[in-house]
């Protein structure tokens, strides 16, 4: 079965892990150290803070840029992340609406309710690959602060934000789990470092060998990277584009195969995710598996989980979009014949058959990607 997502190592991320456990120092040092020098070419920030999952990089940005209380845009299509970093601290969520076409923030629906419900902050998500931008002009009407979750990307798009990064098993750079905050603030970096390893005014690897006394200057977690995992990271760097061309190959030979409808990919899209409108999904998603293909849904809106039972949704976009969204596989070490089965499936399925009634309708159809 071709799965929908495969975590990937080549050699020398594997060898460079085993120098990492065997140095003596596997832990936080001089490896995360490095990782987060060489980071900030690709995040835009000068700040970057390696922690133990994108989760807790959105958790220690609404620390340090938040207070408890604080009423917080998300969009309504995206991973529970983006909304349970900032309510760990106490921030009450607002869904958004997205666009119909990219399924991305929709920014009339923003404004609509920063009016009405005094959002203060907003986590723009860089979703399936593509950046979340257009909404500069709202931020500055509205002076918001802005926490990017850019789990499905490698760079960050608002001058001023907090940028959270993910190196997830499935993610474009991948270390099992792990992420990076990221930021042009001195003071919110120097809090977030803090933050991450249990409030401490100095992590074990920066005290030296002689220095065995420290000080606790705040409640933080246990949320720091570590050698082990910033070395896969860190060997993945100089590849990065180069996985990214081949996630766009993977979806320019699937759309020739089909007419399918496919979200698209804007420019400077990481090309992380192929995503589908079907008319039946279930139908789409059994067939698929039939051929030897594990399909996804990504993702259920929030407000239908069972921890925001009681929000108010008002989310018409993504209430009508969502049931259609199927992700297909796109990996960036597809074998030929992996490669081959996908576009022959997609090619052989005539999504006419399957259609529910007749009265069903994309508002986003004959999108290319």
């Amino acid at each position: 079965m071709i799965p929908t997502f495969r975590p990937h190592y080549r050699q020398q991320e594997i060898e460079a892990v085993v120098r990492a456990l065997t140095s003596g120092w596997p832990a936080l040092g001089p490896v995360v150290r490095q990782l987060e020098g060489e980071f900030a070419a690709l995040s835009n920030k000068k700040y970057n803070v390696a922690v133990n999952s994108c989760t807790t990089a959105l958790y220690l940005a609404a620390r340090c840029i938040l207070q408890p209380d604080d009423v917080i845009g998300v969009p309504a299509i995206t991973y529970i992340s983006s909304a349970s970093g900032p309510a760990l601290h106490g921030c009450r969520i607002v869904f958004i609406d997205v666009d119909p076409v990219t399924l991305l923030m929709d920014p009339a629906d923003l404004v609509r309710k920063v009016i009405r419900e005094g959002i203060t902050a907003i986590v723009p998500v860089h979703l399936f690959g593509n950046m979340a931008i257009g909404l500069e002009d709202v931020i500055r009407r509205f002076h918001l602060k802005v926490i990017e979750d850019c789990a499905h990307v490698t760079t960050s798009a608002y001058a001023e934000s907090v940028a959270c990064f993910s190196f997830e098993a499935k993610k474009v750079l991948s270390c099992v789990n792990g992420g990076m905050l990221s930021t042009d603030d001195p003071e919110v970096a120097a809090r977030a470092r803090q933050l991450r390893f249990n409030g401490l005014e100095a992590e074990t690897y920066s005290r030296g060998p002689f220095l065995w006394d420290y000080d606790v200057v705040d409640h933080g977690i246990t949320g720091e990277l570590d050698d082990l995992r910033a070395s896969l990271v860190l060997h993945q760097l100089p590849v990065c584009e180069q996985k990214r061309q081949i996630r766009r190959a993977n979806i320019d030979q699937f759309q020739q195969a089909s007419s399918l409808n496919a979200l698209p990919h804007q420019a400077g899209s990481s090309f992380y995710m192929y995503v589908l409108r079907v008319p039946n999904r279930a139908h789409f998603m059994d067939y698929m598996a039939g051929q030897g293909i594990r399909c996804g849904v990504h993702y259920k809106p929030l407000y239908k989980h069972r921890i925001f039972a009681d929000q108010r949704a008002d989310c018409p976009t993504a209430e009508r979009e969502w049931p259609y969204l199927v992700t297909v596989p796109n990996l960036s070490d597809f074998s030929a014949i992996e490669r081959a089965t996908i576009s022959q499936a997609l090619a052989r399925y005539d999504e006419n058959v399957f259609v529910c009634d007749a009265t069903t309708a994309f508002s986003g159809s004959n999108h290319s990607s």
